[in-house]
């Protein structure tokens, strides 16, 4: 699981509102839904956990 799903699992875990956190960031809805096949890239990561009030490094994807 990429950074992107890991993140679009915790908001939805978490019942926060992808919706609102679209709106609040500028950061694209479809980036922000679990499976989604679109990428966050490294500003819209930070941006979403600077919101999200979470440490990046604890997103980080051990496979």
């Amino acid at each position: 699981m990429n950074v992107t799903n890991r993140l679009a699992n915790y908001i939805r875990q978490q019942h926060i509102s992808p919706e609102r956190v679209s709106k609040d960031t500028g950061v694209g809805i479809e980036k922000l839904i679990p499976d989604t096949g679109a990428v966050l890239d490294a500003t819209e990561f930070l941006e979403v956990c600077v919101y999200l009030g979470i440490r990046p490094e604890d997103m980080d994807v051990k496979e």
